[in-house]
């Protein structure tokens, strides 16, 4: 029955000072025509020789703490929220990262923050992405300003079809929601460093064939949204070399979660993980892979705090 509410877009909110993250959340809100949830988590405090009513005015004063910070958030929020849609607050009572991964079942998306340059990924942030369970948009502490001449451009890592046909049409989906133009970045991996000991013209032969054939095995992907303009680009850099470098030019990068990692794994994969640290736009991170989800039976709105 929880379906039938619409899927919002929710914030996990460490302090008030998240603004970037929330200028984002709001302009995902906008483009989906959804809600946006703030999500403060309360981490349970153990004291060893404490009397209870300790305990508890220490509990309450996390709670006051807690309140402040999703209302300092809201107020913050709703200026840039469109009237018509709702921004709604919740305090969590529980471990952050298993809070936020059970947030995740039930939004369109997650929106987290990187705290400062010093925290430039968050263990957090990786445990997250190793397990959630809708996609994640992880903003950096200072994303680049805006610019009304700069034409919008997704930059999309890939591999070949099999292992990056969710991706595609995830990226596909966003850069339509943005419109703008989609560019898929392919990079050399390990396998193929022997190109390194072609001389030139052999190398040049060789990207433009890897080219030709990832253009024909992802050109069956990208038919499906004939709305959205696609390039394809070799780069013979390391994935996660060829993505950073293209950040300055991007308004999101989306990157997989990473291949064959386990459902709990507590890191995502090394090329999401190196995009996530030096990344210096918003990087989204999805799931290739279908998994089953089980039961949702939370909804954001149902537990909204007044």
């Amino acid at each position: 029955m929880w379906d039938l509410f619409p899927r919002k877009v929710v914030v996990g909110v460490e302090t008030a000072g998240c603004l970037p993250a929330l200028r984002a959340a709001a302009q995902e809100a906008e483009r989906r025509r959804c809600g946006v949830h703030l999500l403060h988590v309360i981490e349970p405090v153990h004291a060893s020789h404490s009397r209870i009513e300790e305990l508890e005015q220490v509990a309450a004063e996390l709670r006051h703490a807690g309140l402040a910070v999703v209302e300092d958030a809201a107020h913050a929020l709703e200026p840039l929220v469109p009237d018509d849609l709702v921004v709604s607050t919740e305090l969590c009572h529980g471990a952050v990262v298993p809070s936020l991964v059970e947030a995740s079942a039930h939004a369109c998306l997650l929106v987290l923050h990187q705290r400062g340059k010093q925290h430039r990924l968050l263990s957090t942030i990786q445990a997250v992405v190793a397990q959630e369970q809708c996609p994640v948009l992880v903003v950096p502490p200072d994303p680049p300003q805006e610019d009304p001449a700069h034409a919008p451009c997704v930059v999309a890592g890939v591999d070949d079809a099999r292992r990056s046909g969710r991706l595609v049409e995830a990226a596909l989906a966003e850069a339509a929601r943005r419109q703008a133009r989609l560019r898929l970045v392919h990079g050399l991996t390990a396998r193929d460093e022997r190109t390194e000991d072609m001389d030139a013209a052999a190398r040049e032969a060789w990207l433009r064939l890897r080219h030709r054939l990832l253009d024909k095995e992802l050109g069956d992907v990208c038919r499906g949204r004939p709305d959205v303009d696609v390039d394809l680009e070799i780069v013979p850099q390391a994935p996660a070399t060829a993505l950073v470098a293209r950040a300055r030019d991007a308004d999101v990068i989306v990157v997989g979660r990473g291949h064959g990692e386990q459902p709990f794994a507590r890191r995502p994969g090394p090329v999401t993980t190196e995009v996530l640290r030096r990344a210096t736009c918003p990087v989204l991170v999805v799931d290739g892979e279908r998994r089953d989800l089980g039961s949702r039976d939370r909804e954001p709105a149902q537990v909204a705090v007044p």
